[in-house]
């Protein structure tokens, strides 16, 4: 497409931000979240994942959702005996949204149309820094916290991305939602 904008059915999380290069489970139970998931696995499993600006909402409409997302690939699909889907996703990358639809499609759920939403990752002594910093303090919050396996702290360890390191991070630290979403929307790595 013109501008390099893609349409994708859109799942809306409710209380949740999925980052890119972390891997999560997410129960699905609305209607309309089902049939997201339903038309990514008749396709090519790729969907696009926004969170809801307040979770007590329970039909949701575009203005209720977050302009940044992440386009997600289904790497597993499990029904539940309530009648809901848990789905276990990869996040690839970050998105700007520059449109969603919530009129009923064919396929009977929100659909996105975005672009994507790339890093800005300098590499200078300041961000050579900044990462080395990162890498301490995140170990030392680990190691007051008790919060993660030594396994864990070992893949943080060993991730030489940095732009993946901080999502990495953003995603294990119990920040609030609206935290953890302006942190998605921040292109500028430093």
């Amino acid at each position: 497409m013109a501008d390099n904008t893609v349409i994708r059915p859109l799942l809306v999380l409710r209380g949740l931000v999925v980052f890119p290069g972390v891997v999560t489970n997410v129960d699905v139970g609305r209607e309309k979240s089902m049939h997201a998931v339903e038309a990514a696995m008749n396709r090519d499993k790729l969907l696009y994942v926004t969170a809801q600006k307040d979770s007590a909402v329970q039909d949701v409409v575009p203005e209720d959702l977050y302009n940044v997302g992440v386009v997600v690939e289904i790497k597993q699909m499990l029904r539940l005996p309530n009648g809901g889907i848990r789905i276990l996703v990869e996040g690839l990358g970050r998105v700007e949204f520059t449109a969603i639809d919530d009129a009923v499609t064919k396929a009977g759920c929100f659909v996105g149309t975005a672009k994507a939403f790339p890093d800005v990752l300098a590499a200078d002594l300041e961000m050579e820094a900044l990462e080395r910093l990162l890498r301490e303090s995140f170990e030392q919050w680990v190691l007051n916290n008790k919060k993660i396996s030594a396994e864990v702290l070992e893949t943080f360890k060993s991730e030489r991305n940095v732009s993946r390191l901080a999502d990495m991070i953003a995603n294990t630290v119990n920040f609030d939602l609206s935290i953890k979403q302006a942190l998605l929307a921040t292109a500028d790595v430093k």
